[in-house]
């Protein structure tokens, strides 16, 4: 995927204001299906969530039905391992407003995002899943749905909400878990932030004092720990080139 250089060259910049750090990780309960993971349950208290895409030594490959239901997630991103979304999987969580389902999703099971009210962007990194359950987003859910143009299977409709090409920088998703900020990129790593990109941080925009909070790593989305209360945050291009 190409971006657009000047998108690439914009400075994200956002204000964030918090009290105290703490860390807690996203838990999961597994099962193991002929070698592979599939993931039973999302047992965390919420905020932007990854799914791991092996645990054990064995690929994640699936989630099971209503495995985040009713749950706290406000951001998922799922990997590239996963092949199939079990059946309201995501259903009625109310705080969750972004998705990047990963590039082998083939099936994704009724009602899994149902009354998902704040969902508004899914974002797919391969071709379109062959399998879609009903009422896929039911319940007033206004998402969209994007695509790289150099997938398949896309038209302007996806189970009942808008499809567009992913051919622009989406706006970066703001959340917190557990009282400490989490930054979240809506957009594959190796197209945005990568080895030329590093996240920075700073408490006066006057001093343009920028701290480095990470360099020359893959991420979608990252929490930030021991940070003052109140700070600064941008996208800062590297080496004078993008990926």
């Amino acid at each position: 995927m190409k971006t657009n250089p000047t998108l690439l060259q914009t400075i994200l910049l956002v204000t964030l204001l918090w009290m105290r750090p703490a860390a807690v990780e996203a838990q999961f309960t597994y099962a193991t299906n002929n070698g592979t993971i599939t993931i039973m349950q999302y047992t965390g208290s919420g905020g932007a969530v990854t799914v791991p895409n092996m645990t054990n030594g064995l690929l994640v490959t699936s989630i099971t039905n209503n495995a985040f239901m009713d749950t706290g997630v406000a951001s998922v991103t799922i990997p590239n391992s996963v092949t199939n979304i079990g059946a309201e999987a995501f259903s009625d969580c109310g705080s969750l407003t972004n998705a990047l389902i990963g590039s082998s999703v083939q099936s994704i099971g009724r009602n899994a995002f149902m009354d998902c009210v704040h969902l508004k962007g899914v974002y797919f990194l391969g071709n379109a899943p062959g399998s879609i359950g009903s009422q896929l987003f039911g319940g007033g859910v206004s998402a969209t749905a994007y695509y790289l143009p150099s997938t398949a299977g896309w038209g302007s409709m996806f189970a009942g909400i808008p499809a567009v090409p992913w051919n622009t920088l989406p706006v970066v998703g703001i959340t917190t878990y557990n009282s400490q900020p989490v930054l979240f990129f809506p957009v594959p790593a190796s197209a945005i932030i990568g080895t030329n990109y590093a996240l920075q941080m700073s408490t006066n925009l006057t001093a343009g004092n920028w701290v480095t909070v990470t360099n020359s790593i893959s991420f979608i989305c990252v929490q930030i720990t021991n940070a003052p209360g109140s700070a600064f945050f941008q996208l800062q291009i590297q080496n004078g080139v993008g990926q």
